[in-house]
């Protein structure tokens, strides 16, 4: 995962940097060096931040099916 698809995926949960870093047991400046190019996730981070994203896309197609 590179830095840019890790800030996608966090823009696309509509997350802050403090608030992904609390969601992922992480300090917010970790996030802003993985997003910033200084530093790659690890996989067990970019496997934890797609399982949000996964968790988000369920919710928006129930949310979309039962209407």
């Amino acid at each position: 995962m590179t830095s840019y698809e890790f800030r996608a995926a966090r823009e696309t949960l509509g997350l802050t940097q403090k608030q992904l870093a609390a969601a992922m047991g992480m300090e917010q400046p970790s996030i802003s060096r993985i997003e910033g190019g200084g530093r790659y996730p690890t996989r067990q981070q970019a496997c934890h931040i797609k399982s949000l994203l996964f968790i988000k896309q369920r919710r928006l197609l129930a949310d979309y099916t039962h209407k």
